[in-house]
């Protein structure tokens, strides 16, 4: 064995590799597919446990020879917040396998303008504003409610349906189970608007689907305020990124979209040199330059 990767979460993996490191003295690199103690989402907070977190995470990204963090944010503030060089980290992000999406998909025209959000739905408050976006549009474009149909595909379709009729579910929008992974990316690839959100407190954080997405060659709307999920979407030139509580900036892309739905536009132009470095087989042999640092 030349060395120790070990990758979160769960966090004891790098509690593992370290006794692992103590006892053999081989190099480590630790992976942080997500943020720990900095989590938007972490549990503890201002909590004794938190301390203990902390305390543990110190000196996971002292002790081992490497960090990867999967966005720049996530980067900066492990910086920020514990002091770490910044030659020590490096940012390896999620990515796709063009391999696992299908090679042809019918190009035929349909009856419906379909807007789809794939994966789990964790909060939806804020799909308040796109919500009432959505009902503006019926209500002024009786054709448009008739031609658009808005899917949420989960896998919590219950919970999430739930939750989404708390915001009063416009009429055009239903939430559907999940699907076989593969049958998921064939079913994106024939929508013609791609969905997705983040709440507001998740600035660093990039959704692994949002790569799926790149990949499908269909125009994103993000909503979300600015982070690394923005400026990835920005600087692919994938799709459009709008304030999540700015109704009538959502109404108004969401018609540009259908409009040029309607006339059979094409609707963006990415920038598949920067798609293509998120293959998996080019963010490998990034993980394997960082190996061959240590």
């Amino acid at each position: 064995m030349d060395g120790i990767f070990s990758s979160s979460p769960p966090e004891t993996c790098h509690l593992g590799a370290y006794l692992l490191k103590r006892l053999t003295g081989l190099w480590w690199v630790a992976d942080f597919r997500d943020p720990w103690t900095q989590n938007a989402f972490y549990p503890y907070k201002r909590q004794f446990r938190e301390k203990i977190d902390r305390y543990l995470e110190r000196k996971i990204l002292f002790f081992c020879d490497k960090v990867i963090a999967n966005t720049p944010g996530n980067k900066k503030d492990l910086i920020q917040g514990f002091r770490i060089p910044e030659e020590k980290i490096a940012v390896i992000p999620n990515g796709f396998d063009s391999a696992d999406f299908p090679q042809e998909v019918s190009k035929e025209k349909k009856h419906k303008f379909v807007i789809m959000h794939s994966g789990s739905i964790y909060t939806v408050e804020t799909l308040r504003g796109f919500f009432k976006a959505i009902e503006k549009l019926c209500v002024e474009n009786p054709e448009l409610k008739d031609e658009t149909e808005v899917i949420f595909r989960s896998g919590f379709e219950e919970r999430g349906e739930r939750a989404l009729r708390r915001l009063s579910l416009p009429e055009i929008a239903h939430v559907e189970g999940s699907l076989h992974y593969r049958k998921n990316l064939e079913e994106l690839m024939r929508c013609d608007l791609l969905l997705i959100f983040l709440s507001p407190g998740r600035k660093t954080s990039v959704p692994a689907k949002l790569y799926e997405y790149l990949n499908t060659k269909k125009p994103i709307l993000g909503l979300m305020r600015e982070g690394d999920c923005a400026n990835l979407i920005r600087e692919t030139k994938t799709g459009v990124v709008v304030d999540p509580s700015d109704m009538e900036q959502i109404a108004s892309v969401v018609y540009e979209f259908y409009q040029k739905w309607k006339r059979g536009q094409q609707v963006i132009d990415p920038d598949w040199k920067l798609i293509n470095q998120f293959e998996r087989k080019s963010l490998t042999a990034k993980l394997a330059e960082v190996f061959e640092e240590c």
